[in-house]
């Protein structure tokens, strides 16, 4: 992650699904999807206003939710949360909860 930063990337969806272990046990980050026209939306309100979502909720820091603000720091919080997944043997984070539950308890 220090390298994306120092190029000035933000990933915006890290989480274990996109990591890669190569032969040589290197972890190689993948899926740079989202981070094209990132900064140009507000993700949580057209999530909000739809009640479908196609963003990874459960792997989103509270600002990008609410502003759709994406930086190093939303990344580390994602980084976190890929911790948790590889500490609890690929368990998706807090289970049974729904995106606007979610929200609400981490508010």
């Amino acid at each position: 992650m220090n390298y994306l930063a120092l190029q000035k990337f933000i990933h915006c969806d890290l989480a274990a699904r996109n990591c890669l272990i190569a032969d040589n046990g290197v972890i190689k980050v993948a899926d740079f999807g989202l981070s094209e026209e990132i900064y140009t939306k507000n993700y949580f309100n057209q999530f909000k206003e739809s009640k479908s979502v196609k963003l990874p909720v459960k792997w989103m820091a509270l600002e990008s939710l609410h502003y759709g603000t994406f930086s190093e720091k939303s990344d580390v919080w994602s980084y976190g949360v890929l911790c948790w997944e590889v500490f609890s043997a690929g368990k998706i984070p807090y289970p049974g909860m729904d995106p606007i539950g979610l929200v609400e308890l981490l508010d």
